[in-house]
């Protein structure tokens, strides 16, 4: 049993990586996108939303999401979204 309960949260540590992953993406994206000079500028908050809207079947609550702009949010500058999720395995190994 303890192998069978392995393999499923090993599966699902892979879910939660690449939708993780996926989300780092679409709101690096929408950051990008949505500079200074945009109608709607991108703001920590507004990348936030677009992250935990994108991680779908994830716990939201799990979810850290850091934007930091290099040097600023002017165009040009470049964005990093970093974004960690607590993951809690089901068989406490």
């Amino acid at each position: 049993m303890m192998i069978i309960f392995g393999i499923i949260d090993f599966g699902r540590l892979l879910f939660a990586y690449n939708f993780t992953a996926y989300a780092a993406r679409e709101g690096a994206r929408y950051a990008m996108a949505h500079g200074n000079t945009s109608k709607s500028p991108a703001t920590n908050n507004s990348v936030q939303t677009v992250v935990t809207n994108q991680a779908i079947g994830l716990d939201m609550s799990a979810i850290t999401v850091t934007t930091t702009w290099s040097p600023n949010e002017n165009p040009g500058s470049t964005v990093q979204v970093k974004v960690q999720y607590a993951f809690t395995a089901i068989v406490p190994y």
